[in-house]
């Protein structure tokens, strides 16, 4: 249990150096966490996974936040934890913008509104700003009817990792 304890601290100061600016330092500190906690706890993994992806956004490198997001997405669908999953679609679907995967992050982002609707919940706060901005880029690089038809086939995908990744 206290490893539990020291992981989400240790997750919880990485976000408080990326807040503050200092990206290389919560980058430092979630590997180091990652590390110490991959075999014992898939939970934590996935969120420190989802903490790194957030940061990778951040400092710009998008392949590398796709790549964590995903390994989250993968964790989270083997343990069946939908609403925790709902911190990492946003995230990656403005990832896929990023990546010039406009089409893909549609059908992420509809998925993500699938999935608010049938749990009831919502997007961290943290994850507001991103969120909006994947919408905005990823509705700017098609055609409106294109992004409407898109985000409806995401709203009817199952969420699975092979899906996901698509």
């Amino acid at each position: 249990e206290d490893g539990f304890v020291q992981a989400h601290a240790r997750i919880a100061r990485a976000q408080a150096a990326v807040e503050m600016g200092d990206m290389a330092d919560g980058d430092r500190i979630l590997g180091e966490t990652l590390s110490e906690i991959w075999q014992r706890d898939p939970w934590t993994v996935a969120i420190a996974l989802i903490s790194g992806g957030f940061t990778a956004i951040l400092c710009g490198d998008h392949p590398r936040a796709e790549e964590l997001l995903q390994q989250a997405v993968s964790i989270l669908h083997r343990l069946g934890n939908t609403w925790t999953m709902l911190w990492a679609l946003p995230l990656l679907a403005l990832t896929a913008t990023e990546n010039s995967a406009p089409r893909r992050a549609a059908r992420l982002l509809g998925a993500t509104d699938a999935l608010m609707e049938r749990t009831g919940a919502s997007i961290p706060p943290i994850f507001d700003e991103l969120s909006a901005r994947a919408r905005t880029r990823t509705a700017a690089q098609l055609r409106p009817d294109e992004f409407t038809d898109l985000l409806e086939q995401g709203r009817q995908l199952p969420l699975s990792p092979g899906v996901v990744g698509d």
